[in-house]
């Protein structure tokens, strides 16, 4: 059978073939959008910021961390050691557990750090706890070392980050105090260097064991060969450290050593302690990190004991 339709029934059906197509678009639009460009464009501009955001956050925590110095402080006044504090919030401060471990924020000089703990430092004086010390005044030496080196403006030294085997080290030391004074443990600061001696000419060696470790206050390590000296007191004169070892006893003007007494500047026998080439009094001279002592005892020609083997 042939099927025949006008013209209007023709533009009918088209119409309702036209909506049927529009709807299953709709329906098959209604399970996501695709993402325009600007979605993409605003999806990257976020990616991009976070990314910023989080290097920004390393790049400071790293500066920071670079920004702090630190290092370990040893104060000694007239015999006793000190210990400084600063206000909360300083840029110069001490460590809550140690002590003897400062820290600073941003660069300053030892004049400036140690003001912040309130005491005033210049190249030849010292106030600390109202009270000032002068190199002027009869026997007092004031001292500033950083790493075993003596530091003559401590205005002009400005703080480095530190190996925690060296100290900055401020003293003030006086003919009275008591030597050796308080013993201190390995952990605490104390001082290192090298001691020679001769003895008409020939080394002593003090690689020998009644050498090592004869003294709690100041002894040489067996496993370094004698290459230091480590002093374990606060107020080590370089007479007592002489004397700790067997057979050698600095007393006044005069060392005995091995049963022959040298006088200093004697006319038969000559004695003599230098310190980094500069003649000093064993008496009443403070060992210091990065010393390098010397001792010299000599018989002259005129010696009774010279004279019979002439």
């Amino acid at each position: 059978m042939t099927l025949k339709l006008s013209r209007s029934q023709i533009t009918a059906v088209l119409a309702a073939l036209l909506v049927l197509l529009a709807g299953c678009s709709a329906l098959g639009g209604s399970d996501g959008e695709a993402p325009t460009e600007t979605d993409a464009t605003t999806e990257e501009a976020t990616a991009s910021e976070a990314t910023t955001e989080a290097q920004t956050e390393t790049n400071t925590t790293s500066e920071d961390a670079a920004s702090e110095l630190s290092g370990r402080m040893l104060v000694v006044v007239e015999g006793q050691e000190k210990h400084l504090d600063t206000e909360p919030g300083a840029k110069f401060s001490f460590n809550e557990t140690d002590e003897h471990t400062w820290e600073a924020e941003e660069p300053l000089t030892l004049a400036e750090a140690l003001e912040a703990a309130n005491v005033t430092a210049e190249p030849d004086s010292l106030t600390i706890d109202g009270e000032t010390y002068n190199e002027s005044d009869t026997n007092t030496t004031i001292t500033y070392q950083v790493a075993g080196t003596e530091i003559e403006d401590p205005s002009e030294y400005e703080l480095e980050d530190m190996n925690p085997a060296h100290e900055i080290v401020v003293r003030v030391d006086d003919h009275d105090q008591e030597v050796p004074g308080r013993l201190v443990e390995q952990s605490h600061p104390h001082p290192h260097g090298r001691l020679n001696m001769t003895v008409d000419g020939e080394p002593v060696d003090f690689t020998q064991e009644r050498y090592v470790m004869s003294s709690e206050a100041f002894h040489f390590h067996g496993d370094e060969d004698a290459a230091r000296w480590h002093g374990h007191s606060l107020n080590l004169t370089a007479a007592y450290a002489i004397s700790t070892f067997p057979g050698m006893e600095v007393s006044g003007d005069s060392m005995t050593y091995n049963g022959t007494v040298y006088q200093r500047n004697g006319s038969e026998t000559s004695f003599t302690v230098t310190v980094d080439g500069e003649e000093v009094d064993p008496n009443t001279y403070v060992l210091k990190d990065g010393d390098s002592v010397q001792v010299t005892l000599n018989e002259t020609d005129a010696s009774p004991v010279n004279q019979a083997a002439s």
